[in-house]
């Protein structure tokens, strides 16, 4: 079924106004993979498949040019510098093949197992080609057709509730043939700009390249690479006029998974169960990053990580409650659909406050040491009032779970005074905000009574 045939049809002088619609897959031989996972939906994300097409915004179109050298040759295409991609440019379906490859999605089936790109007029009634699939970071999911044949004379692109972001619609020819990435929907030119930002772009930058809004698609967007503007985003529909009918494949799942990883704050700790009580942390899941709008909530497993699957979006977490013996972080992270994110935390620690008194009044740059059964050991002097304050003690032992004992005691201590009484202490015992206080009062020692 899939001859190799490539573009032999075709007249030059017809295809200088045509867009190079040459179905292409892809599957460089650096992404294969000896024994792939399984799944029942494709694992790459909307946002995935739009942020990285949208890097060619700007690039100008280029008739069968698609990114790469190699692609009708080789087993394993080298990719070409952005300065040239520039410089050539890209046709329709190059922008699909420089996006899947350059994301490391390998693909069998869709239409051909490439890299030699199949002829379309295979399928010019509008039909999709079965059983394709994809691999992506290890994990093969089949591609599934969204509809096929779908009449353009009586039919938007985007008449189907199971078309989602990151889908490739192609159109089959009344006069030619076309393809591009769905992008969704959104209510105005400067929503779609908001989603640039969010996926990382420059507002300015990417500004000229995104249509007025005006088009006839209203809400619904795609990024495409067409023959007079070269690759743009627009919520054009190009269709009853120009098409015969439509044929859509899903490439991304409507749903994402979206992890995070506990680490204390700084390093690579893993923070997975409390040694203390064997809690764990649970976090909230929200739609603003004013975390208002809760979607969900995270709770972290015994290795540190925890999951939750939703629709692909844009989401945020923040802490809402911690493990016992840590500290409940109040900053928020911006989730990223199936990658997992670090959030940090730091240990639960509290205060013990010197108070220094003395028989002669002389309490100002008395030292002392707090010394901690955990290991730990601090100095410091008092200042004018007699007071020395010690923060950012831990109050849990991490590795026996049990609080630490601190011992308080003064030293190097004038040969006037009597020695003072070490003392030991909690921070579990502290006030709310584990604040222990300690009073050390310095009597003078007696004077021999000489006779």
């Amino acid at each position: 079924m899939f001859k190799n045939r490539i573009l032999k049809k075709l007249g030059a002088g017809l295809m200088a106004g045509l867009c190079a619609f040459t179905l292409i897959g892809t599957n460089l031989s650096s992404f294969k993979t000896s024994a792939a996972e399984t799944a029942k939906e494709p694992l790459l994300s909307g946002d995935e498949v739009i942020k990285q097409a949208a890097k060619y915004l700007g690039v100008p179109y280029g008739w069968d040019c698609k990114g790469y050298d190699g692609v009708y040759s080789s087993s394993n295409p080298t990719k070409q510098s952005m300065e040239t991609v520039r410089q050539r440019g890209l046709d329709c379906s190059g922008l699909i093949y420089a996006t899947l490859t350059d994301l490391g999605v390998s693909t069998a089936g869709f239409p051909s197992n490439n890299p030699v790109p199949q002829n379309y007029w295979d399928y010019a009634d509008g039909s999709a080609y079965k059983n394709c699939t994809m691999t992506y970071k290890g994990i093969t999911s089949p591609i599934e057709v969204v509809y096929e044949k779908l009449d353009a004379d009586s039919h938007q692109y985007f008449d189907s509730e199971n078309l989602i972001p990151g889908s490739v619609v192609s159109g089959t020819a009344k006069d030619n043939g076309h393809m591009w990435f769905y992008m969704g929907k959104f209510d105005s030119r400067d929503a779609v700009l908001d989603y640039l930002v969010k996926l990382g772009y420059d507002r300015n930058a990417v500004s000229p390249y995104v249509g007025s809004g005006n088009g006839d698609g209203g809400k619904h967007w795609r990024i495409e690479c067409n023959g007079s503007q070269g690759c743009v985003i627009n919520n054009n529909t190009d269709g009853k006029a120009r098409f015969k009918s439509f044929v859509a494949y899903k490439l991304t799942s409507r749903d994402a998974t979206f992890s995070i990883k506990k680490c204390i704050d700084g390093t690579s700790q893993i923070v997975g169960k409390s040694p203390v009580d064997g809690s764990t942390a649970k976090y909230g899941v929200y739609s603003d990053k004013a975390c208002k709008t809760k979607v969900g909530e995270i709770t972290i497993g015994a290795d540190g990580i925890g999951s939750i699957k939703i629709p692909d979006g844009t989401y945020y977490v923040k802490e809402l409650s911690a493990p016992k013996g840590y500290a409940l972080s109040t900053k928020v992270y911006e989730l990223k659909s199936n990658q997992t994110v670090t959030v940090y935390e730091n240990y639960r620690t509290g205060k013990i406050k010197v108070n220094k008194t003395s028989e002669d009044k002389i309490v100002k740059d008395i030292e002392f040491k707090v010394t901690g059964s955990d290991g730990s050991a601090y100095s410091k002097r008092t200042d004018s009032n007699g007071i020395a304050e010690f923060s950012g003690l831990k109050v849990y032992d991490m590795k026996s779970g049990k609080p630490v004992t601190y011992t308080v005691s003064e030293i190097n201590i004038a040969t006037r005074y009597e020695t003072p009484k070490a003392q030991n202490v909690t921070l579990t015992s502290g006030n709310a905000d584990l604040t222990v206080n300690v009073k050390f009062n310095n009597e003078l020692k007696a004077t021999p009574h000489i006779s």
